[in-house]
């Protein structure tokens, strides 16, 4: 065996991913207090899904065996949830509205918007046309998204998408629809 990770007497939890690397494919490898994942796995690579144990044995062919031990903690894999919107979702607004004040998000708990991630960053897009990215900033448990200036047209359909992460990394999708008036309707 050549690595493991987490490494010995780090933190792990039901469901955590632990990764061991052999120098070659060790075939038949099992563990008493995690289960493969996926259960057919070949290579010198194993992915194994921790059950919340703090020791786990590792043995495979050829009689190799490994004992771990580490720190077991409950983990929280509860998302995010939103629980407001400004403007709100499905009302007509205009696009200076949107310009002005954004769209303000509040969440249940602290949260971290990755826009380093492409496919999490937040945008909007005409339901029928182009896209464009959303300024994001984050403070706490709300979310802030500035539209860019000029891109919003009275009578249109709008979606913004994007995610939000918590402290632990679970994860929220944000789908949100306006419609578009003119300022004097």
């Amino acid at each position: 065996m050549i690595d493991i990770r987490p490494a010995p007497g780090g933190i792990i939890c039901e469901g955590r991913e632990v990764t061991v690397v052999f120098n070659r494919d060790p075939g038949d490898a099992r563990c008493d207090e995690a289960r493969l994942d996926p259960e057919v796995q070949t290579g010198s690579r194993r992915t194994f899904r921790a059950d919340g144990g703090w020791r786990l044995s590792f043995a495979w062919d050829h009689g190799g065996a490994l004992t771990v031990d580490y720190a077991a903690v409950i983990c929280d894999y509860e998302e995010p949830i939103l629980v407001a919107v400004t403007p709100e979702q499905g009302t007509l607004v205009t696009a200076r509205e949107l310009e002005a004040s954004g769209i303000v998000l509040e969440f249940n708990a602290p949260v971290e918007a990755p826009n380093d991630q492409p496919n999490r960053a937040f945008r909007i897009a005409q339901v029928d046309g182009d896209a464009w990215d959303l300024a994001v900033s984050t403070a706490g448990r709300r979310v802030t998204l500035r539209v860019p200036a000029g891109v919003i047209e009275p009578g249109r359909s709008y979606v913004v998408t994007g995610a939000v992460t918590d402290e632990r990394g679970n994860e929220t999708e944000v789908a949100l629809t306006y419609v578009t008036v003119a300022a004097d309707e």
